[in-house]
């Protein structure tokens, strides 16, 4: 972090102090602030590295014939649930 000095009109100064004042904060986070909002810290970030990435993330399990298919996953989660929600109370029934 580096520390600057600024002049400042005695009218931006005391617009300054009276929102300092009003949020509780110290005018350099004030300021700080501001310039984050008109100068936003950018991150560089590698597009096409992240996109290689995602790639290869979908298909870490493409090998596996253990686990069977999307829908039968999904089916196999789902089994039992009304029966588990009526014995809980908290069952609702579509209407």
């Amino acid at each position: 972090m580096k520390m600057i000095q600024i002049e400042l009109s005695n009218q931006q100064f005391s617009a300054l102090g009276d929102l300092s004042e009003e949020r509780g904060k110290p005018i350099p986070e004030l300021v700080s602030v501001v310039l984050e909002q008109l100068f936003p810290t950018r991150v560089d970030i590698d597009v096409d590295r992240v996109l290689a990435d995602i790639r290869t993330a979908r298909r870490i399990w493409s090998d596996r014939d253990d686990i069977g298919t999307t829908e039968e996953y999904v089916r196999n989660l789902r089994q039992g649930t009304a029966e588990r929600m009526k014995r809980l109370g908290i069952w609702k029934r579509a209407r």
